[in-house]
């Protein structure tokens, strides 16, 4: 089956006005502090880019891929790594940027831990918000989080 009429529900010039935004708000938020910009693969990676196009901070920038599914139909309790970072985070602070946040366990297991190795607080940065049933939604706490 093809679908042929999909129409946007947000323009393209929109969605990079907004992009646009967010990276002035994270430029002036941390300009004089070592950032680390962390793209979680694969989905991210188009949103990332954008992002980072448009940051006048000067961050460096690595990648996370996680597994957190066990079957097609259930998600795993467990997430791993299957690609960690490769710069130490030891004092700098961290901005995880996702495609998009749903249950949050991603986002916590990310926010644990880059905590364990040192950043200071971690902030959180999405394309955009699935909303969920509460059940298994996780409650995850960032000081900042920004949204497209």
């Amino acid at each position: 089956m093809r679908i042929t009429n999909l129409k946007p529900l947000i323009s393209e010039e929109a969605i990079q006005t907004r992009i646009k935004e967010m990276a002035g708000e994270i430029s002036t938020l941390y300009k004089d502090e070592p950032l680390v910009v962390v793209c979680v693969l694969k989905g991210a990676f188009m949103f990332f880019s954008d992002l980072v196009r448009h940051l006048t901070c000067k961050p460096e920038l690595d990648f996370v891929r996680l597994a957190s599914y066990g079957s097609a139909a259930q998600r795993s309790k467990t997430i791993t790594f299957t690609k960690d970072v490769e710069i130490p985070l030891e004092g700098k602070h961290v901005l995880i940027v996702e495609d998009i946040v749903d249950t949050g366990h991603s986002m916590d297991f990310l926010y644990r831990q880059f905590q364990a190795r040192g950043a200071p607080e971690p902030a959180a940065c999405g394309s955009g918000r699935q909303e969920r049933a509460a059940r298994g939604a996780r409650h995850f706490s960032l000081r900042r989080v920004y949204l497209a």
